[in-house]
């Protein structure tokens, strides 16, 4: 008897799955399309956006850290800690 209790299952791997299965380009444009929508929305909501960004890009990361090699961990850290300063700086 297998035990598939919702609450013992983490949303982030599911999510994560389902982002997998999606056309790659549909996932690049939706990505293009927040990515713009954050540069060009004023203040808060903009930061709030660069926030949602940097967000997924650490889960993203958290995910596949084991499987990536120093030099992407480098880059992906970069990235990630570019976002965060954008989204600090849009909220001053």
């Amino acid at each position: 008897m297998t035990d598939k209790h919702p609450a013992r299952t983490s949303p982030v791997p599911v999510a994560l799955r389902r982002l997998s299965q999606l056309p790659r380009p549909a996932v690049f444009l939706g990505t293009l399309t927040l990515t713009l929508a954050a540069l060009f929305a004023p203040g808060v909501l903009g930061a709030g956006l660069v926030a949602l960004l940097a967000t997924g890009t650490g889960v993203l990361i958290a995910h596949t850290w084991s499987h990536r090699t120093p030099i992407e961990r480098a880059l992906r850290l970069f990235v990630f800690g570019v976002l965060v300063i954008v989204a600090a700086s849009r909220v001053l």
